[in-house]
């Protein structure tokens, strides 16, 4: 029997489940029919990511005559149609303060409808699709966008190896795709975005998309349906842009010298009251604070917190500069520190619980399946020289 590493981490796998080839994405799976081919996905045991091998030596005129043909569009109405209109609109409001000076590359665009839609929006942006282009970009870009895209590859590490490449130093790499979760355990192959007639052959978990983004040099940030790999800003407009992305800005906002942002994994904003806050949808997060231009002296940040569902009075703090470990703090409070910055232009905060919390499984009667880690008031940071 073969034995199949994972195409990630590269390993150990079991097989997950078995699913007719003509399954889609709908909520009728076999709107097409069934194919008679079976195709068999597989689950990594470390990273967790889910995959098939089935597509692996296909050729380009087999993925245009059997899933990219005249029919695709039955099992994805929204390619041509909705999405690229509601995704233009995403996007130009998140970089509306940069859209003439920002460069885009949308990587997989397929026919450009993005594109085109992105460029209505007063955005510069080239298409690039390795199925459909004829060219190859030959510049890099401050942000490559990839919606609803690596899902198809059958190789995903070459996919962001490649979408790395396009990436100017300082950029991000802007992308969508659902990640596996508990109900996809719990369906296996019923579960819908499993869908090889949709081309779905790659299936990613928060930790699989951790370990390609530091593979390629990247920092990670997802808020549960948008995902990014950003490597440190290299200009105050690439800053601005991850900034507008992670939804995080600093409370001072008139300081112009401190700049803040977000990485790990973020459940969508919401309310306790008027005040609005996010739960990490892991144990731990990190808030940058970014010095420009880098400064020896004293620094005040004062980061409130909101709490966690299990542990309260436990919320763990490192701050790191420059890479060293300058502070330590156990709280369940606002945290106000003074640090001895010692020069570097970031300031990490980690933030940390003991254990991440499905409100479903401990709350009686909750029907919230999401898993929690530490809520966090937003805006966030406040930081002054002293």
């Amino acid at each position: 029997m073969t034995k199949h590493r994972c195409k990630i981490c590269s390993s150990s796998t079991e097989l997950f489940d078995v699913v007719d080839l003509g399954k889609t994405c709908w909520t009728q799976p076999y709107i097409l029919g069934l194919d008679g081919r079976p195709v068999y996905y597989r689950s990594c045991q470390s990273c967790g990511f889910i995959f098939t091998t089935f597509f692996d030596e296909w050729t380009s005129e087999q993925w245009s005559s059997e899933i990219y043909n005249s029919d695709y569009v039955k099992v994805d109405p929204e390619f041509t149609g909705s999405r690229p209109l509601r995704l233009a609109k995403w996007i130009s409001e998140k970089f509306r303060s940069g859209k003439d000076a920002l460069n885009f590359l949308d990587y997989g665009s397929g026919m450009g409808e993005l594109g085109a839609e992105l460029k209505r929006h007063g955005f510069t942006v080239d298409n690039y699709d390795p199925f459909f282009s004829d060219s190859y970009p030959s510049k890099l870009y401050d942000i490559v966008t990839a919606f609803e895209v690596v899902e198809h590859s059958p190789d995903p590490k070459a996919t962001f190896r490649e979408m790395a490449s396009f990436v100017d130093k300082g950029g991000l790499i802007l992308f969508s795709t659902s990640l596996s979760s508990k109900a996809t355990q719990t369906e296996r192959g019923r579960w819908w975005y499993i869908a090889p007639r949709n081309g779905h052959v790659s299936i990613y978990s928060s930790l699989s998309l951790q370990s390609l983004a530091e593979e390629n040099g990247f920092r990670y940030f997802s808020d549960g349906l948008y995902h990014a790999f950003f490597r440190v800003p290299n200009t105050p407009l690439q800053l601005q842009a991850q900034i507008n992305l992670a939804g995080w800005t600093p409370a001072n906002e008139g300081v112009e010298k401190f700049s803040a942002y977000a990485l790990g994994q973020w459940n969508e904003r919401e309310l306790h009251g008027v005040h609005p806050f996010r739960w990490t949808g892991a144990k731990s997060c990190t808030i940058m604070i970014v010095q420009q231009p880098a400064f020896m002296g004293r620094l005040k940040v004062r980061l409130p917190f909101v709490g966690t569902l299990v542990a309260p009075e436990e919320i763990s703090l490192n701050v790191l500069s420059g890479g060293t470990l300058i502070s330590q703090v156990v709280t369940s409070a606002a945290a106000e520190i003074i640090l001895q910055t010692n020069g570097s232009t970031e300031i990490a905060f980690e933030i940390s619980t003991s254990k991440i919390c499905c409100p479903a499984e401990c709350v009686e009667g909750s029907p919230d399946a999401r898993m929690l880690g530490v809520a966090i008031a937003t805006p966030t940071i406040a930081a002054f020289d002293v």
